[in-house]
């Protein structure tokens, strides 16, 4: 039997481009407001509505971190060479014990949770958040977020080390480790304070369709306000008054000269609206 990655990539390729760019961001990665614009864009380019810049780049096996079936003991042993992430100052290491549970405390501001949101991206974890620079910093630059991660597995502890960076897939020693806070504990709980469980990744269905359902929402808004742009008010006048004389005869003329245009000849009677082109006014003209 296939594993649950190999099924959703098996599925995801029946589907249309968008939908597989949008699985893609719901499994990869925190999933923002600029993210649905994008899916959104795309969705509206597939179907001819819009045209759009966006690039779709469709779920693949690459972009599903390994799913731990055949996983052996692994251990994180330490965390280094962080750049780029917060005002996580350079060239520091974060050390743990290969048994039994580690403590890291510190003031507001020391770290903790720019550590923790590094693990959340490079590791398993259901609520991801983005990294972002030192913005306190005039010269940082704009490279994504990296680290170097120790780590010892099998039942020998075998070490070695994986290099990880923000946006592309993490290594796959990484995805057998999970991680859990507070804002990852909201997923389990729902509104009414029920817990539930749905498998890693296997909840991309659920986000999926939330996501398709505020799509539809958002083109429904759109279309009723065009419709209430282009709606042009019935001009009706009573008949036998000036102005309705004025404008039938005008529309008449305005559609005997279409005619004459595709024929060539202008001759022959045309009935139109509640008025009959007479020879006369075929001469008057």
């Amino acid at each position: 039997m296939s594993s649950p990655h190999a099924q959703i990539i098996e599925w995801s390729e029946s589907q249309a481009n968008w939908r597989r760019d949008a699985l893609r961001r719901l499994l990869t990665g925190a999933f923002g407001p600029e993210d649905e614009n994008e899916v959104l864009s795309l969705l509206k380019a597939e179907t001819g509505l819009a045209t759009t810049s966006v690039i779709a780049k469709p779920l693949r096996s690459e972009h599903l971190s390994a799913s731990g079936e055949d996983a052996t003991e692994i251990s994180l042993l330490a965390l280094s060479d962080v750049k780029n992430t917060n005002r996580l100052a350079p060239g520091q290491k974060l050390s743990f014990g290969s048994k039994g549970l580690t403590l890291i405390y510190g003031d507001n501001g020391s770290g903790k949770s720019g550590y923790a949101r590094i693990f959340k991206r490079a590791c398993r974890a259901r609520s991801v958040e983005a990294i972002q620079g030192d913005i306190f910093d005039s010269n940082a630059t704009k490279a994504p977020a990296t680290a170097l991660f120790e780590i010892a597995m099998g039942p020998d502890g075998n070490r070695h080390t994986a290099i990880w960076e923000d946006g592309k897939p993490g290594p796959a020693e990484l995805a057998r480790v999970a991680v859990f806070d507070s804002k990852c504990a909201s997923v389990y709980v729902d509104g009414d304070n029920q817990v539930q469980f749905i498998p890693y990744n296997l909840d991309c269905f659920e986000r999926l369709a939330q996501l398709c359902n505020r799509l539809r929402d958002r083109l429904n808004y759109e279309a009723t306000d065009l419709r209430g742009q282009t709606a042009a008010p019935v001009l009706t006048l009573p008949e036998g008054t000036p102005s309705y004389t004025f404008l039938s005869m005008a529309c008449c003329r305005f559609r005997r000269h279409r005619v004459r245009c595709f024929d060539g000849t202008g001759g022959g009677s045309w009935r139109g609206g509640s008025l009959r082109e007479s020879s006369s006014s075929r001469r008057s003209s």
